[in-house]
């Protein structure tokens, strides 16, 4: 299956059980696959690269890195790569 083809039926996919007031157990189920939580990452945005460990998702999917210093970043876009 080509890349767009895919996408395409997974972003239907994922509509169809919005549409369905299902969110919150498709959101449940995204992150129980994540391979990136409680593993160190580095996350390459347009303006800065963010190095810790991949503790979550918030509700807008945006993925919360503890950072070496201790903060919490709240990245909503970037390239993430497994350290």
């Amino acid at each position: 299956m080509a890349r767009n083809q895919f996408l395409n039926v997974f972003l239907e996919a994922l509509e169809e059980q919005q549409q369905k007031g299902l969110w919150d157990d498709t959101f449940a189920e995204w992150k129980r696959y994540a391979i990136n939580f409680d593993r160190r990452v580095t996350v390459q945005t347009l303006h800065e690269t963010i190095t810790g460990i991949a503790m979550d998702v918030d509700p807008s999917g945006a993925l919360l890195v503890k950072t070496d210093s201790g903060e919490i970043a709240n990245i909503t876009f970037g390239d993430c790569f497994l350290n």
